[in-house]
């Protein structure tokens, strides 16, 4: 990928248990911004961006 692209995703919680939170983690090379969690309700779904900001890193971003 480029520097500067782009590409969003969705996390669907499909648990629903009060155990069932979502968190999303990366590796090496990554900031987040933002919280990183969906919360444990069937059916909800948060949106996230991921933005590659270098060579090796890349930025994600909780968008909605």
């Amino acid at each position: 990928a480029k520097i500067g692209s782009a590409f969003d995703f969705s996390v669907v919680n499909i648990d629903g248990s009060g155990s069932g939170i979502i968190t999303l983690l990366t590796s090496t090379g990554w900031t987040l911004v933002g919280l990183m969690t969906v919360v444990a309700t069937a059916g909800t779904a948060q949106l996230f961006r991921a933005r590659k900001t270098g060579d090796a890193t890349w930025t994600l971003y909780r968008v909605g």
